[in-house]
């Protein structure tokens, strides 16, 4: 709430919280964007209480707010009538959510490429560090129509450029493998690194340090049949490099999954 300027004491119940919620918006041009905010705040919670009792796991703070502003800024952008900015830009400005349509800012459309309808493309990216080490990963999941379907950022262990990119290419694949909605869909896994690439579609080890992620990568693709790897330019992989920018900032993994 802090987002907006608005200050409120806890509620007695959740009933109450939820009634007066919609009396705390401060602006009549702010509806559209208050009113998911509130299912965005309880379903974050919900699914970090679920990480805690039921897989054991500490869930940070900033990785709750990291879901509710995704929730927000999807919901937003999906709904919103005529938001033309990146969704990792909506998450970094969520004021912009507020703003009536006719008063929306408008930007240059990306680069990035939508695949063939019937088929979805899973960029992915690295973000690195030099002078620490420190990586982190990311990745975007869209249809024909440039809808999010799944997003994810990560930290990852200390590590070079390219070892990190090729696990980003990992975690896609696991993802798309993960979900059996995906089952017979075509999915292109679209990296910036030509190396990274080559070293999946070749024959050889690749890249030593890294064999096990390779051998599991070509593994996946083989067995699920509708994956494909290919190279993209990196002017057309910003929401990627913008999750694993996110990644860097962050202690352990947000995965986000969403229906068009």
């Amino acid at each position: 709430m802090r987002w907006w300027s608005v200050n409120s004491s806890a509620n007695k119940n959740d009933k109450d919280w939820f009634c007066g919620w919609y009396g705390l918006c401060p602006s009549s041009n702010m509806r559209r964007a208050w009113s998911s905010m509130f299912y965005a705040i309880v379903w974050s919670i919900w699914e970090a209480r679920n990480h805690m009792v039921f897989k054991g796991l500490t869930v940070e703070l900033s990785l709750v707010i990291d879901s509710v502003r995704f929730k927000v800024a999807w919901w937003f952008k999906h709904h919103g009538k005529g938001s033309t900015e990146p969704i990792t830009i909506l998450m970094e400005n969520l004021e912009i959510c507020c703003c009536e349509a006719s008063h929306m800012k408008v930007v240059t459309a990306k680069k990035w490429r939508p695949p063939p309808e019937g088929s979805l493309k899973f960029n992915v990216d690295r973000s690195f560090i030099v002078e620490t080490g420190k990586a982190g990963i990311g990745g975007i999941l869209r249809n024909s129509k440039g809808e999010v379907l799944c997003s994810f950022s990560a930290s990852v262990a200390s590590m070079e450029a390219t070892a990190a990119e090729l696990l980003a290419i990992h975690w896609a694949c696991l993802l798309c493998a993960s979900n059996i909605s995906f089952k017979g869909i075509s999915i292109c896994i679209e990296s910036d690194s030509k190396v990274a690439i080559e070293w999946v579609k070749q024959d050889d080890f690749g890249y030593l340090p890294m064999v096990q992620v390779i051998y599991d990568i070509r593994a996946t693709l083989r067995r699920l049949g509708n994956l494909s790897v290919c190279f993209t330019q990196r002017e057309s992989n910003s929401d990627a490099d913008a999750l694993a920018k996110r990644g860097l900032d962050i202690d352990g993994e947000v995965i986000n999954w969403l229906s068009p």
